[in-house]
């Protein structure tokens, strides 16, 4: 260990950063504009605000960006502080409701989109101004942080916050990160407001468990100040569609890694079959769609770091998209989770990542079965449907596979025994097994894994006399085995393609399973 001596005898040279290079170079961290946003509102959250309102305005060169919370504001000093580089130290002991890591965030999300970073805060009476100018800072090459702002900048500033008792409001100007301004304008527009529809989605990700629940906050995304902030409130989604009675909780797991409680909550989310219109099962999908968020969905605090993905264990593929897998970690693992300044990239411990593979696995075991069988799963995780139109064989000696359809499946065998000619409709049948394109559909796939739904069902549409089959197979069941109806319709239910109009049939006959 070295002593004081020994360091007051250490021969040195100050050596500060360049202001100008360094400010250029914390602009490309990598950050978007949902990452960015997020970064602020934890700042939000974490200062007690249960409101944060976030404006925008498309004015070319003189376009804006605001984010204003009702939380409790900071002193002078605070915030001379919260405009530092580098705040507070990542291994500094850490209120465990504190969504900070690096004490940067306010500066590298707010520098990775705009040139000039304007703060408000308010305590009671006192409200206290600083601001970032990039321009003026590479002109004199030096971290001067200014005390004032121009008169533009203040009415942006105050048009929420004079309207509060305390709070904060981050102002964002010259957004040239945000906006390309280039000689199309009406383009430069629509890429402002797609970012600003992408960034709404983002948002209702990232904080979904905050904006629900006895003690949810708000989040307003409105263009420029507007009384009417519920139209512009962001709805939550949530990636686990908990409701849908069809989403199964596999059961919550807590594990722990020195002395912290680590809790892994499998679900299996419900088949496509499962929702009432192709909106919703699209909304179900997420802002990335089915494959990208099928996986880990790690939260610190209940703010979401990671949506979906397997950690590097396996590939996203199509058939496991059904499984989301929860993980609650508290804010002292950071380190050992290695999550990164923009709070996006986590890395479990070496030694907890077989226990994350092992759940892993059986949550992917469970989502196949779920996705191959339509969703139709008993309490054990089997496959409920026990009659399917098509078969599938391998032959174990060449590893070939065939397809073929059942001939024994009570609908086909059906029509089997009423037609005269036999051998020419079982022709028929061979020549359609024969001639399905596998390879179009393996290679569609690969490319469009999210275009291989079923849809809605829905008899009418689909064209299928399935009311008529359903009549034909009821009578059977109960003058030939001597069902009632009750057991003759959860034993149709169970065949295809009954199971797929199940709830249709149930609706219209009135029997409840």
């Amino acid at each position: 260990m070295v002593t004081k001596e020994e360091i007051k005898n250490i021969e040195y040279d100050n050596c500060p950063p360049n202001a100008e290079a360094t400010i250029e170079s914390i602009r490309s961290l990598g950050y978007n504009l949902g990452i960015a946003v997020s970064d602020i509102i934890d700042n939000s959250i974490t200062a007690g605000a249960d409101t944060i309102w976030i404006y925008y305005s498309w004015d070319k060169e003189n376009s804006y960006f605001s984010i204003t919370d009702n939380g409790k504001g900071m002193g002078n000093e605070e915030l001379f502080e919260a405009m530092r580089l580098g705040t507070t130290s990542p291994t500094s002991k850490r209120d465990e409701k504190d969504l900070g890591r690096f004490g940067l965030g306010l500066k590298t999300a707010s520098f990775s989109q705009c040139r000039k970073l304007t703060v408000k805060t308010k305590q009671s009476a006192n409200s206290y101004i600083r601001k970032w100018d990039l321009d003026h800072v590479n002109r004199v090459n030096d971290w001067q942080l200014l005390k004032s702002t121009n008169r533009l900048s203040r009415k942006l500033l105050d048009q929420k916050l004079e309207k509060l008792k305390s709070g904060t409001v981050v102002l964002w100007q010259s957004i040239d990160r945000i906006i390309t301004l280039d000689d199309k304008e009406e383009k430069n527009k629509d890429y402002f407001y797609k970012k600003i529809a992408d960034l709404r989605e983002y948002l209702a990700m990232i904080f979904h468990r905050y904006l629900t629940g006895p003690q949810a906050i708000k989040i307003i995304l409105s263009p420029d100040y507007n009384e009417e902030e519920n139209e512009y409130k962001i709805t939550p989604w949530d990636p686990f569609i908990t409701n849908n009675s069809y989403s199964v909780d596999v059961g919550s797991e807590t594990l722990t890694y020195k002395k912290n409680k680590i809790k892994v909550n499998p679900f299996i989310l419900p088949h496509h079959s499962k929702y009432r219109t192709k909106k919703e099962h699209k909304s179900a999908g997420g802002p990335w769609g089915w494959n990208r968020h099928q996986g880990f969905f790690i939260y610190r605090n209940k703010r979401l770091l990671m949506p979906g993905g397997w950690l590097g264990f396996f590939k996203q593929e199509d058939h496991y998209k059904l499984a989301r897998i929860r993980v609650d970690i508290s804010n002292n693992m950071d380190e050992e989770w290695k999550i990164g300044i923009k709070k996006v990239t986590v890395t479990p411990p070496d030694i907890f990542k077989k226990e994350l593979i092992r759940i892993a696995k059986i949550t992917r075991e469970k989502a196949t079965k779920a996705y191959r069988f339509r969703g139709k799963l008993d309490k054990r995780g089997n496959p409920e449907v026990k009659e399917f139109v098509w078969k599938r064989s391998l032959n174990t000696r060449s590893g070939e596979v065939k397809y073929f359809i059942n001939q024994k499946h009570p609908v086909i065998e059906k029509y089997i025994n009423e037609i005269e000619d036999k051998a020419s409709f079982k022709n028929i049948l061979n020549l359609i097994a024969k001639t399905i394109p596998v390879e179009t559909i393996v290679q569609s796939d690969r490319e469009y894994p999210e275009a291989h739904t079923l849809g809605i069902n829905e008899a009418k549409i689909d064209g299928l006399p399935v009311f008529e089959w359903y009549e034909a197979h009821m009578k059977l069941f109960i003058d030939n085995l001597g069902l009632s109806e009750k057991e003759a319709f959860n034993k149709l239910s169970r065949i295809e393609p009954f199971n797929l109009y199940a709830a249709e049939i149930e609706t219209i006959r009135g029997f409840t399973k």
